[in-house]
């Protein structure tokens, strides 16, 4: 909300008058705001003064007044620490303070048991002046799997050792019921079923869980209406969701003015009645990313197809994927094919696609890539891709990536390309040997020099190989160039070519939760 001058009290002819100059060690003075607001630089008359150059507090005396409109537009630029700072100059300056303060805000599960969320905290913030929560313009969520045991060790006072249990008690047996019904600490928040309702100028929201699948339904059960309203909000532009379970299309369906939408890890629900029962006007989406999409009915696909759907991709400009399971591939395939004769930027990884078949449901040889129709991108200028290189399973990736590249039509826009080959990561180091055999090269030579990829200027290819391997590193072989052989490629003119190696090293330490961007 834009800051009014009828809130002030504040008159635009009033003459300034020559307040009393404070010096650069009041806890008041800031160096940044200074040279913008002359009440940065000045208190009440009366207030203690020492040393500050006259000629200087003149000078400033003489500036005159901001209209709080260019205050609030200079605000909105600066940190929320200074902007914390800075509400604390003048009580009629603690709203246009707060209101930057509050643009992004950040619910990050990090208190410990007995200690107040900051849910709570801001609930409390936002109940003193209904305004606040217009201010909102970024609200995330950050969920994970709560503690149990170091629940239940802090309700005690205690440590539990081994396999052994405390007896139960009220907190603790509160504390299991809860973990049954949802492991998560978003469902058992309270206050942030309060905050939800209070939003209404929200532009983009992000709603992540990890490690453990968050029921939607069981929420609207639980608190009606209040995610409702937070989903339902007109002026969402960017829509972020990653471990949510059984979500509800309608609430896609809605979003008029979404601009960027990304789902991982999701599922989701809605009859044909229910989903389709509003306006159609459509939303024109810049950005997607999509990875590991739970839709083994095809729900999420039926929805995409059907000409009602408002989500459209006939203007994406930014395409990221990350392929895990095969319920991807034809979602994908739909959205490429959709967005061809826009998309400027596609980003494909098949990094993870073998790591679990049995949840994936793919034969542990070769996938079915045919629906993802890379040769209808003819203007794509930049193409990232990180596939897996197994030619000894089988795995035709490698082979589909090169009948894309040979099918791209002449007059394609294809500058930048850079390609990370997965090798198969084996202990004894076949993998190695598998690119040393490999002997496809001069095929690679006669694609990539053909008419139709005469505009690549940039191409780069990464071979990513198992952490462990780096310790029989032989320096000698000139690794990965005595590898990948392709002079005629290197002797291209106007060609970068770039040859290099990652090694992939597995995270073992547990992911650091990010810290919340509102502070109080």
């Amino acid at each position: 909300m834009a800051a009014n001058n009828d809130d002030y009290e504040f008159d635009l002819n009033e003459v300034t008058p020559t307040p009393t100059p404070v010096s650069t060690s009041s806890s008041y003075y800031h160096p940044f705001l200074s040279p913008y607001f002359p009440s940065a630089l000045y208190t009440l008359p009366g207030t203690p003064v020492d040393g500050i150059d006259p000629e200087l507090a003149a000078a400033y005396a003489r500036l005159p007044r901001l209209s709080l409109e260019v205050i609030d537009k200079i605000v909105s630029y600066v940190n929320v620490p200074d902007a914390r700072k800075f509400s604390h100059l003048s009580k009629q300056l603690v709203l246009i303070g707060r209101k930057r303060m509050l643009r992004d805000v950040a619910i990050h599960y990090r208190h410990k048991y007995g200690e107040r969320s900051i849910s709570e905290k801001l609930l409390e913030m936002l109940k003193l002046d209904a305004r606040y929560a217009t201010y909102i313009r970024h609200f995330e969520v950050y969920d994970l799997t709560r503690d149990l045991r170091g629940l239940i060790e802090a309700a005690q006072g205690g440590s539990l050792w081994g396999d052994e249990e405390f007896e139960d008690t009220a907190a603790t047996v509160v504390l299991k019921k809860q973990h049954e019904v949802s492991p998560g600490w978003m469902f058992h928040d309270g206050a942030l079923a309060e905050i939800l309702p209070l939003l209404n100028n929200v532009q983009a929201i992000v709603l992540q869980f990890r490690g453990y699948s968050f029921d939607v339904e069981l929420y609207n059960q639980q608190y009606p209406g209040a995610l409702e309203h937070l989903l339902s909000i007109p002026t969402i532009q960017s829509f972020k969701i990653r471990g949510m379970a059984n979500f509800p299309l309608s609430q896609l369906q809605r979003m008029h003015y979404l601009h960027t939408f990304s789902v991982w890890s999701c599922s989701f629900s809605g009859s044909e009645d229910s989903v389709f029962c509003g306006p159609e006007s459509k939303a024109l989406l810049e950005n997607c990313n999509v990875a590991n999409v739970n839709d083994p009915e095809g729900c999420f696909l039926r929805y995409l197809q059907d000409r009602r759907c408002t989500l459209d991709f006939s203007c994406l400009q930014n395409l990221v994927v990350d392929i895990r399971s095969a319920h991807d591939i034809p979602i994908v395939g739909y959205i490429m094919d959709a967005a061809a004769d826009a998309l400027d930027h596609f980003q494909l990884s098949t990094k993870y696609i073998y790591a679990r078949p049995e949840e994936s449901a793919i034969p542990s040889a070769g996938i079915p890539f045919t629906p993802l129709n890379l040769s209808n991108l003819k203007f794509v200028r930049s193409l990232y891709l990180r596939l897996n290189f197994r030619p000894k399973l089988g795995i035709d990736e490698i082979e589909w990536f090169l009948r894309s590249m040979e099918a791209l039509p002449c007059g394609n826009h294809l500058e930048e390309l850079e390609l990370i080959l997965d090798m198969a990561h084996d202990s004894d180091g076949s993998d190695r040997q598998d690119l040393k055999e490999y002997e496809q090269w001069p095929h690679w030579e006669d694609i990539f020099l053909a008419q139709n990829l005469s505009g690549i200027t940039y191409f780069k290819i990464v071979i990513s190989s198992a952490y462990q391997e780096c310790f029989y590193y032989n320096y000698e072989d000139a690794w990965p160039g005595a590898c990948i052989k392709l002079p005629r490629l290197r002797a291209k003119e106007g060609l970068e070519l770039v040859l290099d190696e990652i090694w992939d090293m597995t995270l073992k330490q547990p992911r650091v939760v990010p810290a919340g961007s509102f502070q109080l």
